[in-house]
Parts: C-alpha cells; structure tokens; sequence
C-alpha cells in the first residue's frame, strides 16, 4: 500500500524517543564535548593535569523509505540498529562499566533546509559521538 511520504516522516518523528531507548550498560555524557571534540583533565596528581583529546565521530544509520515503506517496521530496523551502534559487541557488562560514550547529543534526525527527512529515498539518523575508556585519576 502506497503511503504519504509527509506521513511516514511524522511517524518515525514521533518514534524517536522509542528508538532511541535502549538498555546499554555505556555510559552516555556530553559533558567533556566542546564543539566537535572531548576534552578530559586527567589529575597526575601533585596538582599536575594532563589533557586528553579525541574528536568525535560522525555515526550514521540510513535505511531506504519510500511510499511502500511500512513506517512500524522501519522504527523497529532503527531501533536495533541503534541499539548495536551503541553497545559495540567488545562491550560485556564487565567491561562497559569503564567506558563511557561521549556524545554531542543524542540520536536526531538528518533533515535538509525544507525539514524533509526522506532524501534520495533514504532517511537517516545521526549522532556526534566517540566511546573513551574512563579515565583512571591519580590522586595522592
């Protein structure tokens, strides 16, 4: 059954907080983000600091939409998608809990200047993110 492309794009607008809930043991922060990189202070101590400085990632999820697309079972393809952008298979519980996901914000949107999501027959969600092991701090 053809669909409305302005519908589909409502519907998976509306799915985003669905998609972008998931149970991953990583921290998430954006604390540590200024502009499009993570800057962290690790304390030496002695009142010594050493700067720690990574650029964040440009990650992205495009899935093909047009009027056929079924918008439930696209929302479920990106939330599963997301969920293993998120927690990379390296990640057991054990070791994510020293590792912490670094993100501008959270999952959005790709949209042009007139706000369309669906572009070239494909939409996309997008994330400015880097997953850093925790800094171990040394304080005497």
């Amino acid at each position: 059954m053809k669909r409305n492309l302005k519908d589909i794009e409502k519907e998976l607008k509306n799915s985003l907080d669905y998609i972008r809930t998931n149970s991953s043991p990583i921290k998430k922060t954006s604390d540590f983000v200024w502009g499009k990189n993570v800057i962290r202070m690790k304390d030496l101590g002695n009142g010594e600091y050493e700067r720690d400085e990574h650029e964040l990632e440009n990650w992205y999820i495009s899935l093909p939409c047009n009027e056929e697309t079924y918008p439930p079972t696209l929302v479920d393809c990106f939330k599963e998608l997301v969920r293993q952008k998120d927690n990379p298979q390296l990640f057991t519980c054990e070791i994510a809990k020293d590792y912490t996901c670094h993100q501008l914000c959270d999952w959005q949107w790709l949209e042009n200047d007139r706000g369309e999501m669906i572009q070239n027959g494909k939409v996309t969600l997008v994330k400015y993110a880097i997953i850093l092991k925790d800094l171990k701090q040394n304080k005497d």
